[in-house]
């Protein structure tokens, strides 16, 4: 069943932070206004998002759109799976914009293209692992 979920803020600011860690993943169909950014490792199993259903992998890192229907599943539950995800806005990012961080402005114009879902590349992965 495909539900609304709420996410909420953290310390007051436009963006949420979760992490989980030997969970597993299950199968929770769902969406929400945010974008959301989510980081896979240790985990094997099967993506949706929107009408795009793949296969992911040991790494997997998809920026997901607002309002888009998604989640992802694995069977087999693995004692090393972590899963980061950053829900954040585009109002937020574009305040920053306005208030001295202008170099948000092209990665904002970007943003507004994305309606589907963006699923990013294993060397884009490894180039940004480091920062989560």
């Amino acid at each position: 069943m495909l539900t609304r979920e709420f996410v909420g803020n953290t310390v007051g600011q436009n963006w949420h932070y979760v992490f989980h860690e030997d969970e597993g993943v299950p199968f929770k169909w769902h969406y929400h206004p945010e974008f959301e950014l989510t980081l896979t490792r240790g985990a094997q199993g099967t993506r949706y998002v929107g009408s795009d259903v793949a296969q992911f992998d040991e790494l997997d890192l998809v920026l997901v759109a607002p309002n888009q229907a998604h989640t992802w599943y694995s069977r087999t539950p693995q004692e090393d799976t972590r899963i980061q995800v950053v829900f954040f806005t585009l109002d937020w990012l574009r305040t920053l914009t306005g208030n001295g961080l202008p170099e948000f402005a092209a990665f904002n114009e970007w943003l507004c293209t994305v309606r589907e879902g963006v699923v990013f590349s294993p060397s884009c992965i490894r180039e940004v692992l480091p920062a989560f």
